[in-house]
């Protein structure tokens, strides 16, 4: 179980960032990834499920 120790803190899910073509857009996605940093995450949960 100390393994789970790493898992620590806020880890928002990530969701992919879209232009108004319905394209991803690295810039979006970098601009959110910017933004979680911020804000001071962990982490970020990517390819996961938000359970939506």
């Amino acid at each position: 179980m100390s393994d789970l120790k790493k898992y620590e803190g806020v880890i928002p899910a990530f969701y992919a960032c879209y232009d108004e073509q319905g394209e991803v857009s690295p810039e979006r996605t970098r601009a959110l990834v910017q933004y979680f940093i911020d804000k001071g995450v962990q982490g970020l949960y990517v390819n996961g499920s938000s359970g939506e």
